[in-house]
């Protein structure tokens, strides 16, 4: 790594030193908002005499400019987290859903890990009535262990019971509120590659009985399986002739990263690179 040669016969740089230190930010996020070098900002807090290159004042200039405008408060370089970006695959994702819900029929969203499924996944749960999520994992892999997920969803905390019982239940609380919001529902079953061929049948179930949509989303697995061949073909076939929709994420696009950049205010060439 280079470092700075620091004249401080030349250029008092503590006050400089101590602003930054009171600021408590991280030297890499100073090094972005600033528009300087990590390697410098390091040689400044260490005050490194070592030979080395000649310090530029307008780097120093730049940092003075940030550690002011951190200290006045006022800073240009804040970032407020945005919470929710609707990217274009965001958008893809909730067509699928609105989709699901509104035919009614089911969905796979399907792909790579990073691609903004959960993510959108909650804020159409937040922003849609009648829309209840579950997660699935290899602890909720039967019937009956992903129904009282199912349950809970949807505000029932009756405990324990016979799962037939607890199907009613649920599907009697279904009804309830679509009649109540007059809208439709859709029950979303985000990471369900870990569920069984007798679990992912029981949850079909509740879509026929009810008129719900369901949405299943997942790794590649979660469409494979249902598209098997052999016996496993013979299992899953309930449920695939179901598909009305099926969305495939390979992986981010350009524009989504585009979008998130500016969400966060990122618009340096070299970042957004």
């Amino acid at each position: 790594m280079k470092s700075f040669a620091l004249d401080n016969s030349a250029i008092d740089l503590s006050p400089l030193r101590d602003k930054i230190a009171r600021s408590g930010a991280k030297p890499s996020r100073i090094a972005v908002e600033a528009g300087v070098s990590r390697a410098l900002i390091d040689a400044l807090m260490e005050q490194a005499d070592e030979p080395g290159l000649e310090l530029p004042h307008e780097l120093i200039n730049r940092l003075r400019a940030w550690a002011d405008e951190i200290e006045a408060g006022s800073s240009t370089f804040d970032t407020v987290d945005p919470e929710w970006v609707e990217t274009p695959t965001a958008q893809e994702i909730a067509a699928a859903l609105t989709f699901a819900a509104q035919t009614p029929t089911l969905a796979v969203i399907y792909g790579g890990a990073g691609v903004g499924k959960t993510t959108t996944l909650c804020q159409f749960r937040r922003s849609t009535p009648n829309v209840w999520l579950v997660t699935a994992s290899q602890f909720s892999v039967t019937p009956t262990a992903i129904l009282q997920k199912v349950s809970e969803a949807v505000d029932y905390w009756g405990g324990p019971s016979r799962t037939d019982t607890l199907a009613k239940e649920v599907m009697n609380r279904m009804r309830d509120a679509m009649e109540y919001n007059k809208s439709k529902g859709l029950l979303i079953i985000d990471e369900a590659q870990h569920l069984n061929a007798r679990a992912l049948d029981g949850l079909r179930s509740l879509h026929d009985e009810t008129g719900i949509g369901l949405a299943f989303v997942g790794n590649e697995t979660v469409f494979a399986r249902m598209k098997g061949g052999g016996m496993r073909a013979a299992a899953f076939a309930q449920i695939y002739s179901r598909v009305g929709r099926r969305l495939h994420i390979t992986q981010p696009k350009e524009e989504d990263v585009d979008v998130i950049l500016e969400s966060w205010g990122i618009s340096g060439r070299k970042e957004r690179d």
